[in-house]
């Protein structure tokens, strides 16, 4: 809340709120939904917290965050064969579409319909 200016007397209303069991004032409601958004959206890695405090722009954030899922996609496959290197990323790439799903189970058939273990089991 500091870095993105919310004052102290702002805080210490919130702070009497939870306090006292009341409700907090809906402009300020409002404000602190709205940083949690931001917070949600920008992460806690050291690089995209700090652009989006020194800039507050998003597009910004957005693309330090691809530059890092970009470069944690290179560091597996650096010393893979290159026959495994597109199984490694296609099972990296498929775990936002498997962490939506209510199966919380690693599933091979949504990295590549029709997959099972043993076709994407890099143990060949």
């Amino acid at each position: 809340m500091w870095a993105n200016g919310v004052a102290s007397p702002a805080i210490d209303m919130l702070r009497q709120c939870l306090l006292k069991e009341v409700p907090v004032p809906e402009a300020l409601h409002n404000r602190m939904k709205q940083l949690l958004l931001q917070y949600t959206v920008v992460g806690g890695m050291p690089d995209a917290v700090q652009t989006f405090v020194n800039t507050k722009q998003m597009d910004a954030v957005l693309q330090i965050q691809r530059d890092i899922v970009r470069s944690y996609e290179d560091d597996m496959v650096i010393y893979a064969e290159k026959k495994d290197k597109s199984k490694i990323k296609e099972c990296f790439q498929s775990i936002p579409k498997q962490l939506s799903k209510e199966n919380k189970k690693f599933q091979y058939s949504v990295v590549k319909k029709g997959s099972t273990s043993s076709k994407l089991l890099l143990l060949t």
